[in-house]
């Protein structure tokens, strides 16, 4: 009973602690979750409670069911800063307090532009390096040669090289998309590890 009453007298305590650090830094908590919308980040549950009190995770709007892309810390001590970022979205951004003020919707707007700006080159740069990998599985295509039959690997598993193609002592694996076109290539060993090609989808 008295470890009954001592962690309920605990679970008090943290609670109040959490109240009282939300009512002292309402401004420093709304400008960090201010920002974390505009880059993106939408937590579909509220998360102020939770912040100032370590690393924390939770679900954003677009996470499938269970998952917890979003995650957070911030410092309350001294000049207010933590960081924030969605693993989904492939963001992580840093903040730090100065003007601890509210954005305005314009400047929520602004920012929001920004993060929009900032994700759509991160997609170009990311959709080049997939044609860049692609045309280097193309090329390991094109040079591959015909399938030995005897290979280790297809004699173990009981199958013919049929669609194959064969690099060395490598069996290479072709990923094709709707229209035929070659996108990345599945390279088998002769222990019969398997391998994608860097880069490409």
């Amino acid at each position: 009973m008295a470890f009954a009453l001592n962690w309920r007298r605990c679970w008090r305590l943290l609670l109040s602690g959490v109240a009282i650090m939300v009512d002292r830094y309402p401004d420093a908590i709304a400008a960090f979750l201010d920002a974390m919308r505009a880059a993106g980040i939408h937590p579909v549950a509220p998360i102020a409670a939770d912040l100032g009190n370590g690393l924390i995770r939770f679900s954003c709007e677009g996470d499938g069911k269970g998952k917890r892309n979003g995650w957070a810390v911030l410092h309350l001590d001294g000049i207010p800063a933590g960081a924030f970022g969605n693993y989904r979205l492939q963001v992580s951004e840093r903040w730090r307090a100065g003007s601890v003020e509210r954005l305005t919707p314009a400047e929520r707007r602004e920012r929001m532009a920004e993060y929009r700006r900032r994700q759509a080159e991160r997609v170009a740069v990311k959709l080049a390096e997939q044609e860049q990998a692609a045309e280097r599985c193309r090329t390991r295509w094109a040079n591959a040669g015909p399938v030995d039959p005897a290979h280790p690997y297809l004699m173990r598993k009981r199958v013919s090289g049929e669609g194959l193609r064969q690099e060395g002592n490598r069996l290479l694996v072709p990923m094709f998309d709707p229209a035929g076109a070659i996108w990345n290539v599945q390279a088998i060993a002769l222990d019969g590890s398997k391998r994608f090609a860097k880069g490409a989808r």
